[in-house]
């Protein structure tokens, strides 16, 4: 079950699957930063490795196969928004 959700997810983390989400909805590495409590450089290597696994050419295109095979859904922001 876990390797059939890994193979439909990329092989992206929860965490990766975390940030991608965030950078749809159009936030910084600072701010996914702050609402993950992890630092910028953490997201950027997040998003490094996610455009790897996705072999996208930037982050638009990680999101747009992100939606195209299912990673993303088309909802409201992640749960957890900054207040």
């Amino acid at each position: 079950m876990a390797r059939r959700t890994a193979d439909r997810n990329h092989g992206l983390t929860r965490r990766e699957i975390e940030v991608i989400q965030w950078l749809a909805f159009g936030k910084s590495a600072g701010e996914i930063a702050v609402i993950l409590s992890i630092s910028a450089t953490t997201v950027r290597a997040h998003t490094r490795r996610t455009l790897q696994k996705l072999s996208a050419c930037n982050i638009p295109h990680a999101v747009a196969i992100a939606f195209r095979s299912g990673i993303l859904q088309l909802e409201s922001a992640p749960s957890r928004a900054p207040s």
